[in-house]
C-alpha cells in the first residue's frame, strides 16, 4: 500500500513540474487596420514553422484597431489592465507612441514599435522598456547625411527646410549642430509657404549665395518624397538643378500605397492586383526628380521577406508588389523580435520541453501553473533585446544597447531610364567603435560607392581655382585697385570737409538714419523734474503703493511723448558704418504692442552726452511687480502677462532681428494699461561696443539701468540657456557682420535660448517665486551647476499641490530642456498656450474687479451686473444641458478634457419622414423649418418622459439613444421600443400645418449593441456616437417600410430575453449594405392594451 502511495506522489510531482513548463504569452497588438490581424497570425505561423521555437511557449493575440487622437493610449491601457498582455506591439502612429512608451515604462511592460520616427528621437531615451524595429529614424538619417558629407570632405553645404513643420525644424537644427561639429559651414534657409512663387522663393532662399559657394543642397520639405516636388521645381527655375548640383532628399516616411511621386496606380482589377505595365508614368513630373539622390533605409528584399510575401499573396493580403509591402515586413520583424527574445529567455531556465497535454491535467488534480510573470519576467525578455541579431523580412536586424535597431542605409539615384526602381549607388553601414557616453557603440560610415558616381560627384562639387562662378579670378585687378584708391581719397577728403563744416557723422548710412528721424536734437528733449513726473490716474485708484517711478533713469518729454532717458558721457564723435545703420534701422522698425520701442538718440551734442530715449512705462519692471507682496495678481493677470511675452517673442522671432537674447523679468516693463513690453532688444550690444571703442562711458549718477556688462552676471545669467553659459554667443554687433548663413544659424540657436529664458520667466510669473530660491547655493555656484550639469539638472522646483493648468507646467518643463533641439518653437508655445487659456478671460476683467473692490459707489452696479450674469449663466447652463449630457457639459465648463467612453449595452433609434423631398419641393423653406420644428418638438416631449437622449437631427432624420450616457443595463431596449411606438402614434394624428390634407408617414429603425461616445470638435462641440450599432440602426430605417418599425436581430433577441410585452413579427432575410443578408423583425405594438394606454 505504501509503495502505491509513493508512486502516486512521484507521478503527481512529475505532472506538476511538466505543467509548470507551459507558458501562455498574450501579445497585445495595436494595429492600423483589420487586415493586420490575419497578417500577424500568418507571421506567427511562419515563425513557428521556420525557427526553432520551444513548443511550451503558447503565443496568443489580443488586438485593438486604431491610430491617432490618443487612441493608442486608450488601447494600451485596455490591453494591459483588462487583457493582462505580456507585450505591446505598436502603435503605428508616432504621436501615440510617445505617450504609450512613457506609460509602458512605468508599467515595466515591454513595447516593440514599428512606427517610423520623424521627430526628435531624444524623447525615447528614458523609456527603458521600448524597443524600436523601424529600419530608419530621423536621428540616424541625419547621421547618415553627416557621414556622406564627411566622406567627400565637403566644407560647405546648403539646407532648405520646411519651417512650418516643427518636426522638420527639429531635424534641421540637429543636422546643423552635427555638421558644425565636423567644421562644415551650412547655409540654412527656412521655407514656410509650400506654394510660393519663384519671386517669393528667391527672397527667402539666397540663390546667388548657393551658386557662389557650394554645389551640395539638402532638401527637407517633408517626410514623403513627393513633398519636395515644388521646391525642386523652384530650384530648377532659379538655376539650381542636376547635374550641375548634387541634391539630397532624406526619405523617412513611405506611403505603402504610393511607389514614387511620378507613378499613378490604376484601380485594382478583379484579381486583386495590377502589373507594372498598367501604371501611369508622369514624365514631366519625373523631370524634376531626375539626377536627385535619395537617402533611404537599405530595402533589399531578403529570403525571409520573399517567403512571407508569397505566404501573404496566397491569402490576397499583399499590396501587389514587394516594395509596397515593406511595412508588412517590418510588422513581421516586430513579432519575430519578441518571439525570439521570449524563446531565448525561456531556454535559459533549463527546463525540459515536454508540453502538458489537456488530458493529463484532466486526469490528475494538480496545482495550476505559475503565471507568465513568474516564469518569464518582462525584465528578462527586455534584456534579450540587447545585441539580438537575425535576418528579418525587412533586412538584417541587429539591436543596440538602447533596444534600437542599428540602421543600414543606402544612397539611391533617380535615373531617367528606370521608372519603377531607384539605382543604389552607395551603402552607409554601421561600423563598431568604442562605446561613447551615450551608449552608442557604432558609427555610420560609407562602406561602398559606385566608382563612376564617386568620380562624377567629385567633379561637380570640387571648387575650381576661380570659384564656382569665376568671381575669384580678377582679370582687371589693376583697374579696380586704381578705382578703389581714388574712391578712398575722395571719401577722406569729403569727411575732412564735413568735419570742417561741424558735422560729426560720416557715411551714407547716417543719412539714412537722419532721414528716419533717428537722431533727435537736444533742444527737442524737455527733461521732467522728479516732482513733475507723470502719474497714471488708474494707479492711484488701485493702491497707494502700486505706483512705480523708475529710479534708475530720468524722464523727459519728446514730441509730446513721455520717454525714459539713459545718459552716457560721450568721449569721441560717434560714426556709423552701413552695417550699424541697417541694424539701427531694424531696431527702429520694431513696432508691436509688446515691444517697448526705441524713440531715438541724441549724440554729438555740445554737452558731450549720449542720450538713449525709449518709451516710458510708469509701472516699472515685471520683476518689481512680481516681487512686491502688496500687488495682487490673480490667474487672469498671470495669463495676460504670459500672453504678452509670448506675443512679443513671436514677433521678434519672425522679425529681421531674429531673437531677444537677454530675456529676463528685469527686461520686461509694464505700461499704464498693464501691458507687458520687452525691452533691451539689441541696443545694449551697440552701447557695449561703443564703450569698448572708447566713444562713451557711464555717468556716475547711476542713471543707466545696466551701467556695466559685468553687472548682468549676478542677475540675469540664471535666465540664460546652459549652452550659452558654456559658450557665449557673439554679440549682435559681430553677428550683423557675418554671412547670411552664419547669421541664420546663430539666430536659430538664440531662439532656442529665448525659449529656455521664457520657461524660467514663466515659472516666476506663475508662482511669484525666485526660480532658484529652493537651492541653498550662491548665485555663482548655481550658474556653475547649470553650466556643467550633473545627472540631476538644476531647474526651478515646481511647488506641490499647484492649481495651475498641468499642461502649462508640462510646456514649461519642455522649454527648459537641456537639449536645445527638444525645446518647442515659439509658434508651438503660442498654439498650446492659446488652447489652454482660450476661455480664461482677459486682463481688463481683472482690473475692473480690482477697481470695483475699491469703489464703494459702484456696489449697486456690481450687484446688478452680477445678477444679470448669473441669469445669463443659468440660461446658458440650461441650453448647454439640452445640447450635451449634463456630466459632459460640466467637464467642458471646467476646462477638463472629455474622455471618450465605450458602452456595452445601448439601443439606438433612427426615424426618417417618407416623401420629405416631395414635401420640400412643394413648400417654402420657412414652411419646412416651421414644420420640422413643430414635429420634432412633439418628439422631444416624448423623449423627455423617458431615460433617453436625443443625439442629433439632420434634415428630417432624427436619432435617439438610450443607455448612453446613463447606463441602464438592457432596460434601454424597452425604453426605445416605447419611444418608437409613441412616435408612430403621435405622427398618425399629426397634421402638416400648411398641407393638412397630406398624411404623414415615417420609417423607424432600431438596433441594440455596443457603441463609443465622445465630444467631437472644439467649435460647436457635439456629443456623437460611433460603432456598428449606429450603422445598423441607420440601415434598419433606410430598408424599412412606411409606417413600420424595423429592428435588428440583436434587438429582437434582447426583447425576447427580457420577456417584454411587445408584439414582434419576423420580416425575414433582407440585403443590408455592408452586412449582406440579415434577419430582421417588425415591432408591431404593445402586447396589452394597458401598456398602450
Amino acid at each position: 500500500m505504501s509503495f502505491v502511495f509513493a508512486v502516486f506522489i512521484l507521478v503527481s510531482k512529475f505532472i506538476a513540474k511538466s505543467e509548470s513548463q507551459v507558458v501562455n504569452l498574450k501579445i497585445g497588438a495595436i494595429i492600423p487596420d483589420a487586415d493586420s490581424i490575419r497578417i500577424l497570425q500568418l507571421a506567427l505561423q511562419d515563425i513557428k514553422g521556420n525557427y526553432d521555437i520551444n513548443p511550451n511557449l503558447n503565443f496568443q493575440f489580443s488586438f485593438r484597431i486604431g491610430c491617432g487622437n490618443s487612441a493608442g493610449l486608450q488601447y494600451a491601457s485596455e490591453l494591459y489592465l483588462m487583457e493582462n498582455v505580456s507585450v505591446l506591439l505598436g502603435p503605428q502612429c508616432a504621436d501615440d507612441l510617445y505617450c504609450v512608451a512613457k506609460i509602458s515604462s512605468r508599467w515595466k511592460l515591454p513595447i516593440i514599435s514599428y512606427a517610423q520616427s520623424t521627430g526628435n528621437d531624444n524623447y525615447f531615451q528614458n523609456y527603458t522598456t521600448l524597443a524600436r524595429i523601424a529600419p530608419s529614424t530621423s536621428t540616424t538619417m541625419n547621421d547618415c547625411i553627416v557621414s556622406f558629407i564627411s566622406y567627400f570632405r565637403w566644407r560647405k553645404v546648403a539646407l532648405i527646410y520646411n519651417a512650418s513643420d516643427d518636426t522638420i525644424v527639429s531635424r534641421g537644427l540637429y543636422l546643423v549642430r552635427k555638421l558644425g561639429e565636423i567644421k562644415v559651414d551650412i547655409l540654412s534657409y527656412e521655407v514656410v509657404n509650400m506654394n510660393m512663387t519663384l519671386m517669393d522663393f528667391v527672397r527667402v532662399v539666397d540663390v546667388n549665395e548657393i551658386q557662389r559657394t557650394t554645389r551640395v543642397v539638402i532638401l527637407m520639405m517633408g517626410d514623403n518624397l513627393d513633398q519636395n516636388e515644388q521646391t525642386l521645381r523652384l530650384l530648377s527655375q532659379a538655376g539650381i538643378s542636376t547635374p550641375q548640383y548634387v541634391i539630397f532628399i532624406p526619405w523617412i516616411n513611405h506611403d505603402p500605397h504610393q511607389l514614387y511621386p511620378w507613378l499613378t496606380l490604376p484601380p485594382i482589377n478583379s484579381t486583386g492586383s495590377y502589373s507594372n505595365t498598367s501604371i501611369i508614368v508622369d514624365d514631366k513630373l519625373k523631370e524634376d526628380f531626375v539626377g536627385t539622390y535619395v537617402i533611404d533605409a537599405d530595402r533589399k528584399t531578403t529570403p525571409t521577406g520573399l517567403r512571407f510575401f508569397n505566404l501573404l499573396s496566397s491569402y490576397n493580403l499583399t499590396r501587389s508588389y514587394v516594395g509596397a509591402s515593406f511595412d508588412l515586413f517590418v510588422l513581421y520583424d516586430c513579432l519575430l523580435l519578441y518571439v525570439l527574445a521570449a524563446n531565448k529567455s525561456y531556454s535559459q531556465l533549463n527546463l525540459p520541453n515536454t508540453p502538458t497535454t489537456p488530458s493529463t491535467l484532466s486526469t490528475l488534480s494538480v496545482t495550476s501553473a505559475p503565471s507568465t510573470q513568474t516564469i518569464l519576467s518582462p525584465q528578462s525578455i527586455i534584456q534579450q533585446f540587447v545585441g539580438m541579431r537575425f535576418e528579418g523580412a525587412s533586412g538584417f536586424v541587429e539591436m543596440d544597447s538602447s533596444h534600437n535597431r542599428i540602421p543600414y542605409y543606402g544612397i539611391y539615384l533617380i535615373t531617367e531610364t528606370d521608372d519603377f526602381d531607384l539605382q543604389q549607388v552607395s551603402t552607409v553601414n554601421p561600423q563598431k567603435y568604442e562605446c561613447n557616453s551615450s551608449g552608442e557603440c557604432y558609427r555610420l560610415n560609407v562602406t561602398s560607392i559606385d566608382d563612376a558616381i564617386q568620380s562624377d560627384i567629385l567633379n561637380r562639387t570640387i571648387e575650381p581655382a576661380c570659384g564656382f562662378t569665376g568671381a575669384k579670378c580678377d582679370y582687371s585687378k589693376w583697374y579696380i585697385i586704381a578705382g578703389a584708391i581714388s574712391l578712398i581719397i575722395f571719401i577722406a577728403l569729403f569727411c575732412v570737409y564735413l568735419k570742417k563744416q561741424g558735422f560729426r557723422i560720416c557715411g551714407s548710412a547716417n543719412k539714412t538714419v537722419a532721414q528716419l528721424s533717428w537722431q533727435i536734437h537736444l533742444d527737442k528733449v524737455e527733461f521732467v523734474k522728479n516732482e513733475d513726473k507723470p502719474i497714471d490716474k488708474s494707479e492711484s485708484d488701485l493702491s497707494a503703493s502700486s505706483h512705480y517711478n523708475i529710479a534708475d533713469g530720468e524722464t523727459a518729454i519728446v514730441f509730446n511723448n513721455v520717454v525714459k532717458v539713459r545718459k552716457f558721457t560721450q568721449l569721441k564723435g560717434i560714426n556709423f558704418d552701413s552695417t550699424e545703420a541697417n541694424f539701427l534701422l531694424s531696431l527702429k522698425n520694431l513696432v508691436h504692442d509688446n515691444i517697448n520701442p526705441i524713440i531715438g538718440m541724441c549724440f554729438n551734442n555740445p554737452t558731450n552726452e549720449l542720450l538713449v530715449l525709449s518709451k516710458y512705462c510708469p509701472r516699472g519692471t515685471l520683476s518689481e511687480y512680481l516681487h512686491n507682496p502688496e500687488m495682487r495678481m490673480d490667474e487672469r493677470f498671470k495669463t495676460a502677462f504670459l500672453r504678452d511675452i509670448i506675443n512679443g517673442l513671436d514677433y521678434l522671432h519672425n522679425a529681421p532681428i531674429g531673437f531677444h537674447g537677454n530675456l529676463t523679468t528685469s527686461n520686461c516693463v509694464i505700461d499704464a494699461n498693464f501691458i507687458v513690453k520687452l525691452v533691451a532688444v539689441g541696443m545694449d550690444d551697440i552701447l557695449e561696443e561703443w564703450k569698448s571703442n572708447g566713444w562713451i562711458t557711464d555717468q556716475g549718477g547711476g542713471e543707466d539701468r545696466r551701467p556695466r556688462a559685468i553687472e548682468i552676471l549676478d542677475e540675469d545669467l540664471l535666465y540664460r540657456a546652459p549652452e550659452f553659459l558654456r559658450k557665449a554667443v557673439p554679440s549682435r554687433t559681430k553677428v550683423i557682420r557675418m554671412s547670411k548663413s552664419e547669421q541664420a544659424r546663430i539666430k536659430l540657436m538664440c531662439r532656442m535660448g529665448d525659449i529656455y529664458s521664457f520657461s524660467i520667466l514663466c515659472f516666476e510669473i506663475l508662482f511669484r517665486q525666485n526660480p532658484f530660491g529652493n537651492y541653498e547655493l550662491t548665485t555663482e555656484a548655481l550658474i556653475n551647476k547649470i553650466r556643467f550639469p550633473s545627472r540631476n539638472l538644476i531647474r526651478p522646483v515646481i511647488p506641490k499641490n499647484v492649481k495651475d493648468h498641468p499642461a502649462m507646467i508640462q510646456l514649461m518643463q519642455a522649454c527648459w530642456s537641456e537639449d536645445s533641439i527638444s525645446r518647442p518653437s515659439i509658434k508651438k508655445i503660442k498654439k498650446i498656450f492659446s488652447a489652454i487659456y482660450k476661455v480664461k478671460g482677459g486682463l481688463v476683467d481683472s482690473i475692473i474687479q480690482m477697481m470695483d473692490q475699491h469703489a464703494n459707489s459702484l456696489e449697486k452696479q456690481v450687484r446688478e451686473r452680477t445678477r444679470l450674469l448669473e441669469e445669463a449663466q443659468l440660461r446658458a447652463d440650461r441650453l448647454l444641458a439640452q445640447m450635451i449630457p449634463k456630466d459632459v457639459a460640466k467637464d467642458l465648463k471646467l476646462g477638463r478634457p472629455v474622455i471618450p467612453r465605450s458602452f456595452t449595452n445601448s439601443s439606438i433609434l433612427f426615424t426618417d419622414i417618407v416623401g420629405f423631398t416631395t414635401i420640400c419641393g412643394e413648400s417654402t423653406p420657412m414652411e419646412i423649418v416651421n414644420f420640422l420644428n413643430d414635429l420634432f418638438t412633439g418628439y422631444d416631449a416624448i423623449i423627455s418622459q423617458s431615460d433617453a437622449y436625443k443625439v442629433e437631427t439632420i434634415g428630417d432624420a432624427y436619432m435617439v439613444v438610450s443607455g448612453v450616457p446613463n447606463e441602464n443595463g438592457t432596460e434601454n431596449v424597452k425604453i426605445i421600443s416605447t419611444i418608437a411606438l409613441k412616435m408612430r402614434k403621435y405622427l398618425s394624428g399629426y397634421k402638416l400645418p400648411h398641407m393638412p390634407e397630406r398624411k404623414m408617414m415615417a420609417r423607424w429603425g432600431l438596433s441594440f449593441g455596443p457603441v463609443a461616445a465622445g465630444v467631437v470638435g472644439l467649435i460647436a462641440p457635439r456629443y456623437c456616437l460611433f460603432g456598428d450599432t449606429v450603422n445598423m440602426a441607420s440601415r434598419m430605417e433606410s430598408t424599412g417600410e412606411p409606417g413600420k418599425i424595423q429592428t435588428s436581430m440583436e434587438f429582437h433577441a434582447s426583447i425576447k430575453a427580457r420577456e417584454d410585452s411587445f408584439i414582434m413579427e419576423k420580416r425575414g432575410m433582407i440585403s443590408v449594405k455592408g452586412k449582406g443578408e440579415c434577419l430582421t423583425y417588425w415591432l408591431v405594438d404593445y402586447a396589452s392594451q394597458d401598456e398602450s394606454n
